[in-house]
């Protein structure tokens, strides 16, 4: 079975982004808790 590298590539860029927007959203709770 062959995997396309283009497809690796698209999966690694998803994955980075997914990341990124977990660690906005937990920065933007942790500033919410600490304005509060």
């Amino acid at each position: 079975m062959q995997i396309d590298p283009s497809w690796g590539v698209s999966f690694k860029i998803a994955l980075h982004v997914l990341f990124l927007c977990i660690g906005i959203a937990w920065a933007c709770s942790e500033l919410a808790a600490w304005l509060r």
